[in-house]
């Protein structure tokens, strides 16, 4: 498994996209630093998720 660290912690990276985590009821909150990861929450997981690209809608 992969891990992120940021200033609030170490986050298990998930292959799921933003999107998928958001359909299951998960939000984000907060981002990397450099912006690459969303750190997402249900209120008692969080794990992070690679941040799409702007304007990439997977269309």
């Amino acid at each position: 498994m992969k891990y992120i660290k940021t200033p609030r912690g170490q986050f298990r990276i998930d292959e799921m996209t933003l999107e998928q985590a958001e359909n299951k009821g998960f939000f984000i909150h907060h981002y990397t630093d450099d912006m690459s990861y969303a750190v997402v929450s249900n209120g008692t997981k969080a794990f992070a998720v690679k941040k799409e690209g702007e304007g990439s809608s997977g269309e």
